[in-house]
């Protein structure tokens, strides 16, 4: 017999079987590597991730699915050259980006940077870039490979969180300020309450030739400049007294148009563009007339060589998603007033000192630095907001924000309020008058001046010694002119006590402070008659006049 090489059909069987595991176990792994390719994909997916690896010795650089996924590319878009790559890269960074993997080349030198990139639409993005080398067995550098991810959504939340606390350190500092001017405009107060009352008793008393006349005019001009500085710095701290009445804005624009065109320069022109039906505000006619004119006055010192002013008004309805709008206020329907001049604007340094008192960019002797800060007072003042939208060159806009009321606007008494007041005589009377002040220097004023017009005064420095002159007095007091704060007895518990002895008596009430620290006194109710400091002579006789004939 003739012996064969050819296997067994067993051995054939066997190796049959070997195939088919093998074929098996082939098909697992092929299965279980597109199962890994799959989760890596959704993995890259989710964290907004992709990789890439470069070899050295061809160029040829491989991007992950999430990479394209990533820039928005399709695989055949990608150049698939080292030399060729980071055509979505922004131009500044891509030379970072190129040092960094030469460095890591040459030197082995891993590195990590954020750069700004684009996708295929032109989408702005952030990423993270991160390069490692790899050696081979003889340590050569053969290859690099890394991730880049879309770190978008973190530099925003990183941006908007740095914006958030400047806000909130930009809000303490204003806040703390608004303090301080609020105590430091209470002790003014009581300082040029006497300087413009016996100025004006002084000036009263000179024949019309008098030369010395023209001093004291110097002298009071000077204390009102002061007052309405006063004024200003409680209008910033948002302490300054304020009357709340429906406000047509429409109407106080058209009625203050005038004024205005008298004020701004030639060289600017002014265009009101004005809605044709706005609801009405409740606000302070003067104070808001105020935030007109000193946001005016900027826009004039923004265009030295002339230029166009445009005030617009519109309805704007704020909705709860639109926080960066305006962060400050409540969401609701607001009176937008705009302001916008063609001015030289301000960059973001200016910007974001705009409303602190006395910051000025205007030279020395151009201006106090409180317009615009004491405009953002009354603004908040009424529940509002202010947003300024400014590029250097470009002019600059003011949008005022002012909550809508439902009360509509009858004939404001701030619209003829003052109106030839120097020219008018004080008005007099003979009643008898309890004053009741424990600066000394303010109640021998106003007791002078209220005497010159023909009043009979009782004075008293506090609580208790007023109610012992009312004791000892025999006949009617017509008036009871009191402060509210005071050692011992305060001007609101004084009331109640010279009510219950006499309640024919009127009250008219004094201060200096603002609303927030006589509120505790109860001194905001409706029908409390209060006389602000500091006032002059002639607003002292209106207000006694005005409170005995009520």
């Amino acid at each position: 017999m003739f012996k064969t090489d050819q296997p067994s059909y067993e051995a054939l069987k066997n190796r049959v079987r070997e195939l088919e595991k093998t074929e098996k176990e082939l098909k697992q792994s092929l299965q279980a590597l597109s199962h890994n390719q799959e989760m890596l994909s959704r993995t890259e997916s989710v964290a907004e991730v992709g990789s890439w690896e470069w070899d050295i010795a061809t160029d040829k650089v491989i991007w992950s699915e999430g990479l394209y996924r990533l820039f928005r590319l399709d695989p055949a878009e990608k150049p698939g050259r080292w030399s060729e790559h980071g055509g979505y890269t922004h131009p500044e960074d891509m030379a970072r980006l190129r040092q960094a993997g030469l460095t890591a080349k040459e030197g082995g030198t891993p590195y990590e940077m954020e750069i700004r990139t684009y996708r295929k639409d032109g989408e702005p993005r952030w990423c993270l870039a991160r390069g490692f080398p790899e050696k081979d067995a003889d340590g050569r550098i053969f290859r690099l490979y890394g991730t880049v991810q879309d770190i978008t959504a973190r530099k925003r939340a990183e941006a908007e969180k740095a914006r958030l606390e400047e806000q909130f350190y930009q809000s303490q500092k204003l806040e703390s300020i608004g303090r301080l001017a609020g105590g430091a405009a209470h002790d003014l107060n009581n300082l040029l309450t006497p300087i413009l009352g016996y100025g004006e008793l002084l000036r009263d008393q000179m024949e019309s030739d008098d030369r010395r006349r023209q001093a004291i005019e110097v002298i009071l001009q000077a204390g009102r400049r002061a007052s309405d500085l006063v004024r200003q710095l409680l209008a910033f701290s948002r302490r300054q007294p304020l009357e709340f009445r429906p406000v047509d804005v429409n109407v106080l624009l058209t009625g203050f148009e005038k004024l205005l065109r008298r004020t701004i320069r030639e060289d600017i022109i002014i265009r009101m563009n004005l809605a044709d039906r706005l609801p009405c505000i409740k606000g302070d006619h003067g104070q808001l007339e105020q935030v007109v004119m000193n946001m005016v006055l900027n826009a004039q010192d923004a265009m030295n060589g002339g230029g166009e002013l445009t005030i617009t008004t519109a309805t704007d309805e704020l909705k709860g998603g639109e926080a960066d709008r305006c962060p400050d206020i409540l969401p609701g329907t607001y009176v937008k007033l705009m302001i916008q001049d063609t001015g030289c604007g301000m960059d973001d340094t200016v910007r974001s000192h705009l409303f602190e008192p006395f910051y000025t960019t205007k030279g020395v002797g151009r201006g106090t630095g409180l317009g615009l800060s004491s405009a953002y007072g009354i603004v908040k003042q009424h529940g509002g907001d202010i947003q300024v939208d400014s590029h250097v060159g470009r002019g600059t806009t003011f949008s005022v924000f002012l909550p809508v009321t439902h009360e509509t606007a009858g004939v404001s008494a701030a619209l003829v309020e003052a109106l030839g007041a120097e020219a008018l005589p004080a008005p007099g009377g003979s009643e008898t008058i309890l004053l009741v002040e424990d600066e000394e220097h303010l109640r021998q004023m106003s007791r002078q001046l209220l005497e010159a017009w023909g009043y009979h005064v009782l004075a008293a420095a506090g609580g208790e010694e007023a109610l012992s002159v009312m004791d000892r007095h025999d006949g009617r007091i017509h008036l009871l002119l009191t402060d509210i704060i005071m050692p011992g007895i305060s001007g609101k518990e004084l009331s109640f006590q010279a009510l219950s002895r006499r309640p024919e008596v009127k009250v008219l009430f004094m201060t200096g402070y603002a609303d927030d620290v006589i509120a505790p006194h109860g001194m905001q109710a409706e029908g409390v008659r209060i006389l602000r400091k500091p006032f002059n002579a002639r607003a002292l006789a209106a207000k006694v006049r005005e409170t005995l004939d009520g």
